[in-house]
């Protein structure tokens, strides 16, 4: 094999090339045959710095099966199949992809592992900026879900609230035995009757309307804040800033997801699938405490001695959130 040395990177190379020599890897097998990579050792003088940080080889792709070679201290014979990192050298302006550790036996100041950690923060704030810019181009579609969903959550927040002030020992005598046995009914022999649907409706306190109202002021506020080129906002954000606004409008879609499941809970729990076995289940003696359940095609009522409570019967199920 030649030793090659490709000084073509004055500057560190576009995200593109980067991205072309990891498809080069995926598909050969060969770091060392990338069109632009340097196969000569790295020089000790000048600035590294990381492309990327892992490099991974499918073994099966290798000449037989073995490792790929290092220019540091195995340029002709094989070295390593994973943790490898693809690095650019200023000295050179060339880029290289060297094996694990090896770079102790040029630099001895710790220069990879610092490269690497820039490398890391880096790709953190990356991310953060993708995500930031992803969740906030999506703010036109919160909104709409929120306004579409405010009656249903109203709805199912009622129903949920009602049921657990008026039918409280129920309550926690079906929460108590979902949470023992599981949600499957059963007959006095064991026999299975059906599985209780949006268990989580007996459980906890719902504040659905409070929590979208929160969401949609929180999604407001960042759409404006952003303006009219989100990308460039969350590009041009300091690092601590840009986190805490896409901790804000990521804990604003969470409210969405957490309503949608209640809703979905009650939906679950309120419709006639539900019902009908829980009104079987509940004159059996394997019911922990005897209760009455009847419906209509609209209402629900439920009776457990002098409780009693009455409520809708097939409430929507929400649609996904965006």
């Amino acid at each position: 094999m030649t030793l090659v040395l490709r000084s073509h990177f004055p500057e560190p190379p576009a995200q593109s090339l980067i991205a072309a020599f990891e498809d080069h890897v995926r598909t050969t097998g060969q770091p060392e045959t990338f069109h632009a990579i340097s196969t000569t050792k790295p020089p000790v003088d000048g600035d590294v710095e990381v492309l990327l940080e892992k490099i991974s080889i499918n073994k099966k792709l290798r000449p037989n099966g073995n490792g790929a070679p290092c220019p540091i201290c195995s340029p002709t014979s094989p070295k390593y199949l994973s943790d490898g990192t693809l690095i650019w050298c200023a000295h050179t302006e060339a880029i290289y992809a060297i094996g694990p550790k090896c770079s102790l036996s040029i630099w001895t100041d710790n220069r990879l592992q610092t490269a690497k950690n820039v490398f890391r923060r880096s790709q953190k704030e990356r991310e953060e900026t993708a995500a930031l810019f992803h969740h906030v181009r999506r703010a036109d579609a919160f909104l709409q879900w929120i306004a579409d969903h405010q009656g249903r959550a109203s709805a199912a927040e009622l129903a949920h609230r009602e049921f657990a002030r008026s039918m409280r020992t129920l309550r926690l005598a079906l929460s108590r035995d979902i949470k023992t046995k599981g949600p499957t009914l059963r007959s006095s022999s064991g026999r299975a009757l059906a599985t209780v649907r949006g268990p989580t409706f007996l459980t906890g306190s719902w504040s659905m309307s409070r929590e979208l109202s929160e969401a949609a002021a929180s999604i407001r506020k960042a759409t404006a804040e952003a303006g009219p080129d989100p990308q460039a906002w969350a590009e041009a954000l300091a690092p601590t800033v840009r986190r805490e606004k896409l901790k804000e409008i990521r804990a604003a879609r969470q409210m969405l997801v957490r309503s949608a499941e209640r809703m979905s809970a009650a939906a679950l729990f309120l419709s006639q699938g539900n019902i009908e076995p829980l009104a079987i289940w509940s004159k059996l003696e394997s019911s922990p405490i005897r209760f009455e359940v009847s419906h209509t095609s609209t209402k629900i009522e439920v009776q457990q001695g002098s409780d009693r409570w009455l409520g809708p019967l097939g409430l929507a199920m929400p649609d996904a959130v965006p």
